[in-house]
Formats: structure tokens, C-alpha cells, sequence
């Protein structure tokens, strides 16, 4: 299985869902990813058409392989996990891509993560 970019660039997470199965990420459904705030805490949420992943502070998860990986080990995944500034989120969307979140910086009084994000599809070879 080949894994190509689908899309790469900067996205701020807040509290209106992005789809990450258009390219570049636009508002989506309930089904999507967000990002919100609870305890002065910003999380990253993901409905129940998404498969979420947060790696260990530390590791490198760069490639779609890491992802995958990441995503396999940590089934059952939470629909939401705390994140802060160079934490690394593995995303697998309902359309089957997977998407490595790359937090820059978070807001707390906004609920927003600003993120770096690759997104990859299967080829179809």
C-alpha cells in the first residue's frame, strides 16, 4: 500500500469542525475534528467517524506508516485528548486518509490549536 499527499499547510482547530477529507481541510459535520476547551484545558475532539491517536510526548511521527502504527496501539481511542503546544496526533478520517496534527500553539481562553497537518491518501496503483 503507497501512501500520497492529499494536503499540507496550517490549520487552526476550534470549535467548528474541519473535514479533512477536502483539501485544504473546510467546515465539516459533527463527524470531524475540532478543537475545544474544558478545565482551562484545549482538547482535540473527533466524532464517531474518526479514529483518534496522541503520540508519546518525545516520539518521532512524521511518515503515514508512523500513524498507522500509532493508531493500530492505541485502540480503543478516545473521541477527545488534551493537547499542547509539539504535541504530535495521528487521524484516521471516515474516507480512510490519514492525517498527522502537529500542534504549534494553543489558546485556552480561545479553545483553538494551531497545528501544522499533512494529510495522505492511498494510491490508487
Amino acid at each position: 500500500m503507497t501512501w500520497v499527499p492529499f494536503f499540507s499547510g496550517d490549520v487552526t482547530l476550534d470549535e467548528s469542525p474541519l473535514d479533512f477529507d477536502r483539501a485544504p481541510p473546510r467546515p465539516g459535520s459533527a463527524d470531524d475534528a475540532a478543537a475545544g476547551v474544558a478545565e482551562g484545558q484545549v482538547y482535540v475532539v473527533v466524532g464517531r467517524a474518526q479514529v483518534l491517536a496522541k503520540a508519546v510526548p518525545g516520539s518521532t511521527v512524521s511518515s503515514p506508516e508512523d500513524c498507522v502504527d500509532l493508531l493500530r496501539a492505541t485502540r480503543p481511542t478516545p473521541d477527545r485528548v488534551p493537547v499542547a503546544a509539539d504535541d504530535s496526533l495521528c487521524l484516521l478520517t471516515d474516507e480512510k486518509r490519514i492525517v498527522l496534527l502537529y500542534v504549534t500553539a494553543t489558546s485556552a481562553p480561545a479553545g483553538t490549536a494551531a497545528t501544522a497537518v499533512e494529510v495522505w491518501e492511498q494510491s490508487a496503483d
